[in-house]
């Protein structure tokens, strides 16, 4: 279960190296965490719609094993509708904002020979992809429509197959999607862009950088993202860097080193 909150601070691990090629559950943990850090309001929509969500499904298992009226989920696609399109409306909102962060700083990495760009994925019924642009195409309407259409096809399977849980963010180099035609260095700078854009985003939204957390992420880079990754953040973000060669991490002002052995932390 995931919790997200203002917690002013950003870690960067290894797995995050994964969000243009991993699951989609990366990205979406990716950007609710960045939106919640920044509007509670978010974060509240979010407890609110997955227990709305675990309970329409509970229903519907019932529905599917013990039969009865399906009247009974009246009441709660109701409350998912209006808590589906208020989530939507506030991603295509932050959405507009990460694309121009993220957009600049991977082509900065890039030295401006390629063009990244981010599109929220929204799925619909029989798997058809939409891509809203604005908070107009995620209204209630939409989710009443294709919650009617795919009631019995729900019951069937015993969850709901549409929703926020189920969108994602496409990631597009020069046009094309990164994740099938980027090569491996293509999708680790989409990524770096991404984590880096993040703690844009919050300086932008709060008026200063979270602290952010670098979690034996620094072996898994090569030396020209390093780079990149240590000029942005020098003299400018509070980092906590742990690493297992200190020749990983160059000298730069204010740095200070600990050495955590058998559980005890000296300095380095």
């Amino acid at each position: 279960k995931e919790h997200y909150g203002a917690l002013n601070a950003v870690m960067f691990s290894p797995e995050d190296l994964q969000l243009v090629k991993g699951e989609p559950a990366l990205r979406r943990r990716f950007f609710d965490m960045q939106i919640a850090q920044t509007d509670p309001v978010y974060y509240d929509l979010l407890l609110k719609y997955n227990r709305v969500l675990q309970q329409r499904n509970r229903l519907l298992k019932e529905l599917r094993d013990n039969g009865g009226s399906p009247e009974v989920l009246q009441p709660w696609n109701e409350e998912f509708i209006r808590l589906a399109a208020a989530i939507v409306r506030r991603r295509l909102a932050a959405l507009g904002k990460l694309q121009a962060i993220a957009g600049e700083i991977y082509s900065s990495i890039t030295k401006g020979s390629e063009m990244l760009q981010v599109r929220y994925e929204q799925k619909a019924n029989n798997s058809t992809l939409l891509y809203p642009q604005s908070a107009a195409e995620a209204a209630e309407d939409f989710y009443r429509e294709q919650l009617s259409e795919r009631q019995r096809l729900d019951i069937l399977r015993g969850n709901t197959g549409i929703g926020p849980h189920r969108d994602d963010l496409q990631l597009l180099l020069n046009g094309l999607s990164l994740r099938a035609f980027g090569s491996q260095g293509q999708q680790r700078s989409g990524a770096l862009a991404l984590k880096l854009s993040q703690l844009q985003y919050v300086k932008n939204e709060l008026g200063e950088f979270p602290v952010l957390l670098l979690d034996d992420v620094m072996s898994e880079l090569d030396n020209s993202r390093r780079a990149q990754l240590l000029l942005f953040i020098d003299g400018r973000v509070q980092t906590f860097i742990t690493v297992n060669d200190r020749e990983l991490i160059p000298e730069l002002a204010g740095n200070a080193y600990f050495k955590i052995s058998g559980g005890s932390i000296s300095e380095a």
